[in-house]
């Protein structure tokens, strides 16, 4: 058992992080920490991008010469996509691509001399709009309220919703934070065509790319009814000749 994060606890033995150790039926034995230390990525990170996967840098010391750096896509390092030496103290890896990641230095037999790190590359999806629908007519007065929805991102939990009288939203003329994928609001600005988009809010994947921009026409009083037939059954015969 290693401790990574907080204390642990293994039999009667207290384990500070960054402390391991083994119990068997003759007690709990303490191990000695990990020759080298793993400084990036830093444990359980996750990385996110847009339009491409980011290149990686991996860091730890000391740099033994005898040491190999493995980078797998499974805890038990059975696939093992980057094997190189340790002797640099640092390797860049440009070709991930996305997923779950797992990382280590391992001595000439091939034995564990760090811990394993777990990282994964995500990409930021933005969140699917749902209502209102492109072109759709909303009313919007002291008795409707306007209301936006959208598909929720996984792990994401507040949003920002923008409206512009541009497609390429060079201006906002309005926007509010979200908590959730819903908002009912009133709106106030000028009947017309306006557009809308989202996007998420998390300090860990940084400035969030939008949606993809929706047109909807506002207006604030509602659209006159067509005329209803009150006897539709009258027939009228045509005018006959002389």
């Amino acid at each position: 058992m290693a401790v990574t994060r907080g204390d642990g606890q293994l039999g009667d033995q207290a384990l500070a992080i960054g402390e391991r150790g083994t119990s068997a039926a003759g007690g709990t034995q303490l191990q000695p920490q990990w020759p080298v230390t793993l400084v990036e990525p830093a444990r359980n990170q996750r990385r996110f991008f847009r339009d491409q996967a980011p290149a990686v840098t991996f860091r730890w010391q000391p740099a033994p010469e005898e040491a190999r750096l493995q980078i797998a896509r499974d805890r038990g390092f059975a696939f093992v996509l980057e094997e190189r030496s340790g002797a640099e103290g640092t390797f860049v890896l440009g070709k991930g691509g996305a997923g779950v990641f797992w990382w280590r230095l391992v001595d000439e037999e091939g034995e564990p001399v760090s811990e394993a790190r777990r990282f994964t590359v995500l990409e930021d999806v933005p969140p699917t709009l749902l209502s209102p629908r492109e072109g759709e007519v909303m009313l919007s007065d002291e008795k409707n309220l306007t209301v936006f929805s959208w598909v929720g991102v996984r792990g994401v939990s507040r949003y920002k919703l923008e409206l512009s009288d541009a497609p390429n939203f060079a201006t906002l003329a309005w926007e509010r934070e979200v908590e959730g994928s819903q908002l009912r609001t009133p709106l106030t600005l000028a009947e017309g065509r306006w557009f809308w988009r989202v996007r998420t809010i998390a300090e860990e994947r940084g400035e969030s790319g939008p949606s993809a921009p929706r047109a909807f026409r506002l207006i604030h009083r509602a659209l006159p009814q067509a005329p209803e037939l009150l006897n539709p059954e009258i027939e009228v015969e045509p005018a006959r000749g002389k």
